[in-house]
C-alpha cells in the first residue's frame, strides 16, 4: 500500500512543476526483472524511470552500482545506463580505498554529481519504527534497512 501511496505523492508533486508522470505498477518480481534488464531493454521501451527502494548501507549499494559504467545490465544494477568517465574514475579510487574520511569524500563527490546531473529523482519515505515516549530507552533511529531493538528497553 506504501508504494502506490508515494507514487501517487510523487506524481502530484511532479504535476505541481509541470511534469506529467504516469504510474504503472508491477508486481515485486517482474519490477525487479525489469530493472535487471536495464532501460535499454525491448521490454522498457516507454519507461523513463523505476521506483524502487535499496539500502544505503555501504558505498556499493549507495552509489557505485549505479554510477559506474560497467555495471550496466546484465552486468549489474546501472539502468540507466550512466556513463561518465569522472564518474568511473570515482568509483574506481572508492574500490581501492579504506573506509574513512577519505573514502567519504570520493563518495560526496559521487553523490554531488549524481545529483547535479538529475539522474535520480532523491526521496526519503521514513516508515520505520519511531520510540516517542521518554519512557523508552535504549532506542536508536535506524540508518538503514535493520533495526535493533536488543538495548530497548521501557521504564
Amino acid at each position: 500500500m506504501y508504494p502506490l501511496i508515494m507514487n501517487e505523492f510523487i506524481q502530484q508533486n511532479l504535476a505541481d512543476v509541470g511534469v506529467d508522470m504516469e504510474v504503472e505498477v508491477f508486481e515485486w518480481n517482474a519490477l525487479t526483472a525489469r530493472s535487471r534488464a536495464g532501460a535499454a531493454a525491448p521490454e522498457n521501451r516507454g519507461l523513463a524511470a523505476l521506483n524502487s527502494s535499496w539500502n544505503t548501507m555501504e558505498p556499493y549499494n549507495a552509489f557505485i552500482r549505479f554510477a559506474d559504467s560497467k555495471l550496466v545490465p546484465p552486468k549489474g544494477s546501472n539502468w540507466g545506463h550512466i556513463n561518465d568517465p569522472d564518474l568511473d574514475a570515482l568509483v574506481a579510487e572508492v574500490r581501492k580505498t579504506p573506509a574513512g574520511s577519505t573514502q567519504d569524500e570520493l563518495l560526496a563527490q559521487i553523490d554531488t554529481k549524481l545529483v547535479d546531473q538529475a539522474v535520480f529523482l532523491w526521496i526519503a519515505h521514513d516508515v520505520w519504527p519511531t520510540a516517542l515516549s521518554p519512557r523508552v530507552k535504549g532506542f536508536v533511529h535506524p540508518q538503514s534497512w535493520y533495526v535493533d531493538f536488543s538495548p530497548v528497553s521501557v521504564e
